[in-house]
């Protein structure tokens, strides 16, 4: 099984939603790379605009 990290994203206080860096990616019309640079901790200091956080990993799908 493949292991990936998985985001949350939250606008505000709001939740928005979570999921890997694709999927987050795909439902917020950004790119992958816009997803993990928004999870480092200096994106993290900035209390404006979109955050994402990381929130563990977690086993997706069955590789054959």
């Amino acid at each position: 099984m493949a292991r990936r990290q998985i985001y949350a994203a939250y606008a505000g206080d709001k939740y928005v939603m979570d999921g890997t860096a694709l999927e987050l990616a795909l439902a917020l019309d950004i790119a992958v790379s816009s997803v993990r640079k928004l999870a480092t901790p200096s994106y993290q200091e900035q209390k404006r605009g979109l955050q994402i956080v990381k929130l563990g990993r977690a086993e997706i799908g069955d590789r054959k």
